[in-house]
């Protein structure tokens, strides 16, 4: 009872003495923020704006409520690495139907999908036995040519409707070059201006490329067949399998190399699979059956190497 009478009165006293640090901080990430989609291109920032629109606060609270909690998102949520416009992500030229719909002569596959997605969605057009798929409205059937379609195949029917902007006009390769450039400048800036590396926090790598602390792990089969270590240190053979070897000592490859040399030099390999091994009288000796494949005849040769 009396800590909560106490907490009761100090709240307001509180509360007016965090109001100032309250305020900085929304100011900071304000201007961090804005600062990030700034320097995207136009595309990125509108993807941008509709997914922080998603984290609006929930209706029915107050002002100051709906601020505390806006604050509190922003300053949980991870920032965003604005994308370079790479593979799948490179402008495209947009034509036909589909530029009607879309409204804009350039864009991304990605995002492109995005928008015939949330359009599905808002039109309510999902089919309520499975959510996975969708009916196809007049506007849509100039687009993708069907009466339904799957959210996973609209890939496949815009197809036809992209085109390289150099094949459309050389004022579209300029705008999608201008688009590729903006956004590498962006990725950069983000990259050379985060602050963390391997951050033990969020548990993500970092946006940065860390230089290899042993470049000699690249080398790390080259000098274990070196050193005779790994797979490659030196086995004792069984006396069936030293026949076969012309060995008595030899790491796995190179017994596996020489029972292939064996296999080939007498023509055990069936005619119509090479992979498969006919046995003759040593290799029953030494498998066990008749005949073999590949595949199996590594876990065959297991029981006749030992360690040294």
């Amino acid at each position: 009872m009396m800590a909560a009478a106490f907490t009761g009165a100090c709240a307001p006293v509180l509360g007016q003495a965090l109001a100032p640090w309250r305020l900085a901080v929304s100011r900071s990430l304000r201007a961090t923020s804005s600062s990030f989609v700034a320097a995207r291109p136009p595309p990125m920032a509108a993807l941008v704006a509709s997914r922080r629109g998603a984290m609006a606060a929930p209706a029915g609270r107050s002002a100051g409520a709906r601020r505390v909690w806006s604050m509190a998102v922003v300053a949980d949520a991870e920032p965003v690495a604005p994308r370079r416009l790479k593979g799948v992500h490179k402008p495209v030229a947009v034509t036909g139907p589909l530029l009607e719909f879309a409204g804009v002569p350039i864009s991304t596959r990605p995002e492109l999908i995005r928008a015939i997605s949330a359009y599905v969605k808002k039109a309510n057009l999902q089919l309520a036995e499975d959510k996975r798929y969708f009916k196809v409205d007049p506007k849509l059937r100039k687009i993708l040519g069907v009466d339904a379609c799957a959210f996973l195949s609209i890939s496949k029917y815009l197809t036809p409707h992209l085109k390289k902007p150099e094949d459309v006009s050389p004022a579209l390769a300029k705008q999608a070059s201008e688009m590729v450039d903006a956004a590498n400048a962006a990725a950069d800036k983000f990259e050379a201006e985060t602050p963390y590396d391997d951050d033990e926090v969020t548990g993500k790598k970092s946006y940065k490329r860390k230089a290899k602390k042993n470049s000699n792990k690249a080398l790390g089969p080259a000098r274990a067949k070196e050193e005779g270590t790994g797979i490659f240190r030196p086995l004792k053979l069984s006396k069936t399998l030293s026949k076969v070897c012309g060995a008595e000592t030899l790491s796995r490859p190179e017994a596996v190399k020489a029972m292939w040399r064996y296999i080939k030099l007498n023509k055990l390999q069936s005619p119509g699979d090479g992979r498969v091994i006919i046995c003759d009288s040593l290799l029953k000796e030494l498998f066990g059956c008749d005949k073999t494949d590949a595949f199996a005849m590594n876990k065959l040769l297991t029981p006749h190497l030992s360690k040294m």
